[in-house]
């Protein structure tokens, strides 16, 4: 057991009420059992058997993985797939190339501060840049441009 925790046994607490509703448990010998949860510390918990739950933990995987499906992709494409459907792709600011994974971090940690009030203070802050690049694409150096089309090669002898 950790420090901190500690699984009574039912019949010898539950009486003098130290086990409360929701912290009940039925151990294999039949006998009941309770547990004494430590204070939260760092948003999880300790449960009986020494495990670990996390309450938020599927937020912050979920956050987590939306933060590396737009930093993986326009690092590595240079857009994400709704980019991709649009034809346009995130280049940078000085030359036009691709650009590199540090610009791709930053420029997505931003995008929780454009995204303020629905997207209104990034809107606002395209529409008065002069490059129209929100507050990401002008601290990480990159804009965001049209794919030139890539035509298909055309042979010119009849089938």
């Amino acid at each position: 057991m950790t420090s901190g925790t500690e699984v009574l046994r039912g019949d010898q607490h539950a009486k003098s009420g130290n086990c409360r509703a929701g912290r009940r448990g039925v151990h294999r010998s039949g006998r009941l059992l309770c547990t004494a949860v430590p204070r939260r510390r760092n948003g999880g918990t300790t449960t009986a058997g020494d495990g670990f739950y996390l309450r938020n933990a599927p937020l912050t995987l979920g956050e987590g993985l939306c933060f590396a499906y737009y930093v993986v992709l326009e690092a590595t494409w240079g857009a994400t797939l709704g980019k991709l459907a649009t034809n346009i792709r995130v280049v940078r600011e000085n030359d036009g190339g691709p650009i590199a994974w540090r610009a791709a971090v930053i420029r997505n940690l931003l995008r929780p501060i454009d995204g303020l009030v629905f997207y209104l203070l990034g809107f606002i802050v395209i529409c008065v840049s002069q490059k129209r690049q929100r507050i990401g694409d002008e601290v990480a150096g990159t804009i965001v441009v049209r794919r030139s089309a890539q035509l298909a090669p055309v042979s010119s002898e009849p089938k």
